[in-house]
């Protein structure tokens, strides 16, 4: 027989490493809430868009899903629509979305579009560590617009619609 060396050990290290690290990330995804919308880039912290996107300031909020940056740049929320002037919760969206961002700096990130056919800035947009598009959702104060080819955040904004509708949550509690 062979001098062959004893590799039981490193079996041993290979699978406390495994089982360590699914532990760190069962705890990783439980301690972010509400686990439908996990992403490795939540637990992992390593938003790729958030380090490349844009820093600026709101001057106003034109409706639930659309804002003014101080440089006159009108900007609309991609992958959501909020309600439409004169259609049910349209004030409360636009509440919402100027409780969160007005007069506030944010991070406006792009996916693959630059503008809509209005001339306004397509973006996800962060304030602090919140992606005010999926918190739209998640209040009920819009419902998910995916057009091809800004998809980027297309699961994560459904996971999040549904949440608020299995909550039955803003316009979907049926009032």
């Amino acid at each position: 027989m062979k001098n062959r060396p004893d590799v039981s050990h490193l079996s041993f290290v290979a699978a406390f490493i495994v089982v360590s690290f699914m532990a760190w990330l069962g705890w990783s995804i439980t301690s972010l809430g509400d686990t439908n919308d996990f992403s490795f880039a939540r637990v992992f912290g390593s938003n790729t868009e958030q380090k490349n996107g844009e820093r600026a300031r709101v001057l106003s909020v034109t409706a639930g899903d659309t804002f003014i940056l101080e440089d006159g740049r009108k900007v609309r929320l991609v992958g959501i629509n909020a309600p439409a002037r004169g259609w049910p919760y349209y004030e409360e969206a636009k509440w919402e979305l100027t409780k969160l961002i007005l007069n506030k700096e944010v991070l406006l990130s792009k996916d693959k579009s630059e503008v809509d056919k209005e001339d306004r800035l397509l973006r996800y947009v962060y304030i602090d560590d919140t992606l005010v598009n999926e918190k739209m959702l998640k209040l009920g104060l819009a419902e998910v617009l995916t057009i091809p080819p800004n998809t980027a955040h297309s699961q994560l904004f459904l996971s999040a619609e549904r949440a608020a509708r299995e909550k039955r949550v803003g316009m979907w509690s049926g009032r």
